[in-house]
């Protein structure tokens, strides 16, 4: 079978992620819950289980003053 462009494939782990993540769903508190229950783990170095340090940190829309 030769290669199509106009199609792309998942991985696996990609699927069963997005299986999991809901409509309505926060992907990132999907994502910790996973890596909690020990579905997944981080791929990342700051994606930790406790992210306190990012409560007062002001989200990407937000303008500062």
């Amino acid at each position: 079978m030769g290669h199509d462009s106009s199609k792309f494939r998942i991985t696996e782990s990609v699927f069963r992620f997005g299986a999991d993540v809901r409509a309505g769903d926060d992907a990132r508190e999907a994502q910790l819950r996973m890596i909690r229950d020990g579905e997944a783990m981080p791929v990342e170095n700051h994606l930790q289980l406790n992210d306190e340090h990012e409560e007062n940190l002001p989200d990407s829309g937000e303008k500062s003053k």
